[in-house]
């Protein structure tokens, strides 16, 4: 009877994490409307992609006020 016949009937666990699990796949569908969109992470990877947004944000206002300035450079001398 296909995967159903493996698991156990005591199973609690969610379909998406069953190591039984065969067949499937994702699907991926389009958000409705405005929902945001939620992704599941570690505590973890979390903080690391915290760091990296400030970091990353740091970089990119200090690279647009050194264009600003070289504008500025060249059109008033």
């Amino acid at each position: 009877m296909g995967a159903r016949a493996a698991v156990l009937k005591d199973c609690t666990g969610h379909a998406d994490k069953c190591p039984r699990r065969s067949g499937g796949g994702l699907v991926f569908r389009p958000r409705k409307g405005t929902s945001k969109l939620t992704l599941q992470s570690p505590p973890a990877l979390l903080d690391q992609l915290k760091t990296h947004k400030k970091r990353y944000t740091h970089v990119a206002t200090m690279q647009m006020k050194d264009a600003s300035d070289r504008m500025d450079s060249a059109l008033w001398g």
